[in-house]
């Protein structure tokens, strides 16, 4: 993330970066749906130039970054701080659902029945995953694909899967892992991504 002072584009310290500040910038640059995601420890690189703001505290509502309360460094200051400092960056994520085609009739395999209704398995090509693969939710005693799906809920699912160590899951728009047993049982599953589990989300079966 670069600022503008005094006609000079600077940079943030990344001392107090947090989510509400991601969402500000993300939000001033027109990712307003999204997940705003704060990049930490000089992510996306140190460059030489000054660091012009730290302890940055937007609160997560504000209209504007400059709305935020902050430490402006002076010039000399911004200089040093970029020797000792590392530099604050953001990953702005826009949610845009992925539409995987679906079969209208179910060709449903018996040995795909699930007795932990709210549970999520990944498959790659019929063969489990612990990783990546297809996401395949037990909803009504079968293993459902999801035809519809977003990154919010890609981030829940990644949760209740144990990957709590990243910050986002990846919707990866392909047939990469497989298109069997192509019918769903769910049109579509609604979360805010804050959810720990997606029994806490909003499941819409299929017409």
């Amino acid at each position: 993330v670069e600022v503008c002072y005094s006609n000079l584009w600077g940079l943030i310290s990344d001392v107090g970066w947090t989510n509400a500040d991601a969402k500000i910038v993300c939000n001033q640059l027109g990712h307003k749906h999204g997940v705003a995601l704060p990049k930490l420890q000089s992510y996306y690189g140190k460059s030489n130039k000054t660091i012009h703001l730290r302890n940055v505290n937007c609160i997560g509502d504000e209209n504007s970054f400059s709305e935020c309360t902050k430490t402006k460094l002076s010039l000399l200051n911004g200089k040093q701080a970029i020797l000792t400092d590392e530099v604050a960056g953001v990953d702005c994520i826009y949610d845009e659902p992925t539409e995987s085609p679906c079969i209208e009739n179910p060709n449903v395999d018996p040995s795909d029945n699930c007795s932990s209704a709210g549970s999520f398995r990944l498959t790659n090509k019929g063969i489990p995953s612990s990783i990546e693969g297809r996401v395949e939710y037990c909803y009504n005693g079968f293993w459902t694909p999801l035809c519809t799906m977003d990154n919010r809920l890609a981030n829940v699912a990644c949760r209740q899967l144990g990957h709590t160590q990243y910050s986002w899951g990846a919707v990866m728009k392909s047939e990469e892992f497989s298109t069997l047993l192509n019918y769903s049982l769910i049109g579509n599953i609604t979360c805010s991504g804050l959810e720990s589990s997606v029994s806490e989300c909003t499941v819409n079966e299929t017409d």
